[in-house]
């Protein structure tokens, strides 16, 4: 059984640096989320491994990668005025694009730049133009795409 590709190993390196990072932050008394560094000291140990051939489950990556993703997002979304949370979609998408350039997942990096360009001067066209009556409201149904459930 190879130890490092075992599902089991991921999650019980994030149990360990959990548990670590608890203690330091009560020793630095510095304001961070420890669930967030473990999971994101984790995927980073593991994309290394995977660099030298030591650890081959880029689902598992994904997974990890995915969950920092949306811990971001959720932390800027929270930190951000309203009027900029036209970019919330380009935003989301950039980072999962950098997850996938990091995973080496197969694409045409043009048209992942392109198409993110795209989507960021969508998100121009709805921040400059919110005082158009009828840009604000479209912006603003794009903006109840996240409250109105």
């Amino acid at each position: 059984m190879d130890v490092m590709n075992d599902s089991l190993f991921p999650l019980l390196a994030i149990v360990v640096f959990f548990v670590a990072l608890l203690f330091i932050k009560a020793i630095t008394k510095k304001k961070f989320c420890v669930l967030c560094v473990a999971v994101s000291v984790t995927w980073i140990g593991l994309l290394a491994l995977k660099a030298f051939g030591a650890f081959n489950q880029p689902l598992v990556l994904g997974v990890l990668m995915g969950e920092s993703i949306f811990g971001v997002y959720h932390l800027v979304e929270k930190r951000t005025p309203d009027a900029w949370h036209v970019f919330r979609l380009p935003f989301l998408l950039t980072l999962t694009g950098f997850a996938f350039v990091l995973l080496q997942i197969s694409f045409s990096l043009w048209a992942l730049t392109f198409f993110l360009g795209v989507l960021w001067l969508g998100g121009l066209v709805f921040f400059f133009g919110r005082n158009n009556a009828r840009i604000s409201r479209v912006a603003k149904s794009l903006l109840a795409c996240c409250k109105d459930w």
